[in-house]
């Protein structure tokens, strides 16, 4: 089981909660669905246009993969 998820989400729950402390119920509820909507907006991007974003840069989808499993 991967743990990283859960891992990554411990650790922006806290950060998220320090930073809108004085932020009212309503505005807290909005910057959550912004940042989510600006993150599906990302992932969304990326696993529609990812490979074509490598090939217009010339990176094959190997190497990619093996730059990624040192990170």
């Amino acid at each position: 089981m991967d743990l990283k998820p859960p891992i990554t989400l411990l650790a922006i729950v806290p950060f998220f909660i320090h930073h809108t402390q004085g932020f009212s119920s309503a505005l807290r509820s909005r910057t959550i669905r912004t940042a989510a909507l600006a993150s599906f907006c990302v992932i969304a991007s990326c696993a529609l246009l990812g490979l074509q974003i490598l090939t217009l840069c010339n990176i094959s989808l190997q190497s990619f993969q093996v730059g990624a499993a040192y990170c």
